[in-house]
């Protein structure tokens, strides 16, 4: 079974994604849903996320900025682990 994030800060977009793939049983994907990037941000640093969803054009930080997070965070963690 795969995680993943839908992002969005239009609700009935996350919310909607969430409805389709929910439906979608066949896929075993663990759903989360994020209304802002800096929700998205903490949920990434508490949990371990396989897939984000994510919309570009959003307040504060916008997803391709939310992508160079998760880089980061990444390639921490697999420097960790030597």
């Amino acid at each position: 079974m795969y995680s993943l994030l839908i992002i969005d800060d239009e609700p009935y977009i996350t919310d909607g994604i969430h409805s389709i793939l929910n439906d979608a049983t066949e896929l075993e994907l663990e759903l989360y849903r994020a209304y802002s990037s800096l929700e998205a941000i903490d949920i990434l640093d508490r949990m371990k996320i396989d897939i984000v969803l994510t919309d570009i054009n959003m307040p504060v930080m916008n997803g391709l900025e939310i992508q160079k997070q998760i880089i980061k965070k990444f390639l921490i963690k697999e420097k960790s682990k030597f």
